[in-house]
Formats: structure tokens, C-alpha cells, sequence
């Protein structure tokens, strides 16, 4: 077959922080809009500002809190991932390990074609 899969699980653990910090930050920008809401202040002559910027954050929270969870819900699949193919290795290199050696020669190994001579 000659097909194998190479997986860095180091990156893809550092992807499932990653991706857990990116959904806190997230869940952060109602603070940031409370910040933004008071520096912009309460006088008559920025209302409009202020009302613009609130109905922006309304209309967004919604999806925001979607994307978040479908960002948390990558970040738990990925660190899965790490855990069962981590698991995976370990087995397969448990089992390699305590495999007997065999001494058969397969056809293409430089020692099989030294005999053939």
C-alpha cells in the first residue's frame, strides 16, 4: 500500500489551546463593548455613536456565542484527536517493542540480495 499518516500531535495540541483561547476571547468582547460604550460617554452629541456601536454588538451576540461554541467544540474534537492517536502510538510502539525479531529477509533488503549472490 505504501500509504502512512505523519501527524504532528505536538501542533495539533498547541491548536486545541489555541483554539479554547480564541474562544474565551469570544466571551470577552461584552467587556469590550462596555469599555468602548463608556469611553464614547453619555453626552447628547454622541447618542448616535453610542447607539450604533450597541446595536452592532446586539446583532452580532447571537452569532458570536454560535461561533464560540463551535470553536470550543473544535478544540474539545482536537484534543480527542491528540489523545486517542497519542494513545494509538503508544500501543503500536508497546506491541513493536515486544514483538519477537523476526530473522526473514524480504526481497529488496540489501542482506536478501548478499545471500542470492
Amino acid at each position: 500500500m505504501g500509504s502512512r499518516l505523519v501527524l504532528d500531535l505536538d501542533a495539533l495540541a498547541r491548536s486545541t489551546e489555541q483554539l479554547a483561547a480564541i474562544a474565551d476571547g469570544f466571551s470577552d468582547a461584552d467587556t469590550a463593548v462596555d469599555q468602548v460604550t463608556g469611553a464614547i460617554g453619555g453626552a447628547p452629541e454622541t447618542h448616535e455613536l453610542r447607539a450604533a456601536v450597541e446595536h452592532v454588538a446586539d446583532s452580532w451576540r447571537i452569532r458570536r456565542e454560535q461561533v464560540r461554541e463551535e470553536i470550543r467544540q473544535l478544540a474539545l474534537i482536537a484534543g480527542s484527536v491528540v489523545e486517542h492517536l497519542g494513545d494509538t502510538d503508544r500501543d503500536l510502539a508497546s506491541s513493536l517493542a515486544s514483538a519477537p525479531r523476526s530473522t526473514a529477509l524480504l526481497p529488496g533488503d540489501p542482506a536478501h540480495s548478499a545471500r542470492a549472490v
